[in-house]
């Protein structure tokens, strides 16, 4: 199994069937020479963080230390899902602009984490998206959460609408009119600590390109797109696409097959920290 999934997840199996702490692999690194924190450990089989090509020398370390074939770990550091061709499909989401209109809302991303996110674009004419709706799954990472910030693209001459459709209430939003980015804040009853629940909503009159998809920022969330093709569209063809951050353009995976052309699905259960989505021609 450490041959055929993420790296997040394999380390964090080969980490659980060894039975040692992570402290205690770090000293065992340590005994070898090779120097790495707790914390960078702890993130890296988290999937928050992946190890760059100045630390490959900590995991072939590590594969020693968690009795694991040589380059079993190793060998899925490679740029993404799949290596594929890469293709500009315009810029990503800065970290730095998604934190300052967080801030502006006064909502913590400590209190909740999400654990699963089912999307749907429906796509018409010019064949650009008509409609946008997506179903979250959020978890209370402390007593009394209760409101979760979403960002949708925006065009400065039409914004687009966002609706609550079940289990939320739209509140306050916040614009960054520079980079395109409208934040909104979904409210609903407050959630006990551990406790899991189900928010829907839907963006109209976006303005976007021929392809969608979604950040996935930590590990552990489970991602599941369809794109509904109407009949006014002419889409002949559709790829999933990846890109690890805001600065890299977005690289085609695989083929997805158009089924009865009028639907391209894609679903995975652990997906690498990065953009995941959808592109049609």
């Amino acid at each position: 199994m450490i041959h055929t999934s993420a790296f997040h997840s394999r380390l964090r199996m080969a980490v659980e069937a060894r039975g040692l702490s992570l402290e205690r692999i770090r000293g065992r690194l340590a005994e070898q020479g090779v120097t790495v924190s707790v914390s960078t450990l702890s993130n890296w089989q988290r999937g928050v963080s992946r190890p760059g090509v100045d630390t490959r020398r900590v995991v072939a370390a590590l594969e020693s230390v968690l009795h694991v074939d040589d380059g079993a770990l190793t060998r899925l550091l490679g740029d993404g899902p799949q290596a594929g061709r890469r293709r500009f499909l315009g810029p990503g989401t800065s970290m730095e602009r998604l934190r300052a209109l967080r801030a502006k809302l006064e909502v913590s991303e400590r209190d909740l984490s999400v654990v699963a996110v089912a999307d749907e674009a429906v796509v018409a004419e010019r064949d650009r998206i008509r409609l946008m709706r997506s179903r979250l799954v959020v978890r209370a990472d402390r007593p009394g959460a209760d409101r979760h910030v979403v960002f949708v693209h925006a065009n400065q001459r039409t914004l687009p609408v966002l609706r609550s459709t079940k289990g939320c209430e739209v509140g306050r939003t916040a614009l960054d009119a520079e980079a395109g980015l409208i934040a909104a804040e979904l409210r609903f009853g407050p959630l006990v600590r551990g406790e899991t629940y189900p928010i829907e909503y839907q963006v109209e009159r976006m303005e976007s390109g021929a392809y969608y998809g979604r950040w996935i920022r930590a590990a552990d969330v489970r991602y599941e797109l369809t794109v509904w093709f109407e009949s006014g569209s002419s889409v002949r063809s559709a790829y999933r696409v990846w890109r690890s951050d805001a600065r890299s353009p977005h690289k085609d995976v695989c083929e997805v097959r158009l089924i009865g052309d009028e639907v391209a699905h894609m679903i995975d259960d652990d997906p690498n920290p990065g953009f995941h989505g959808i592109r049609w021609t």
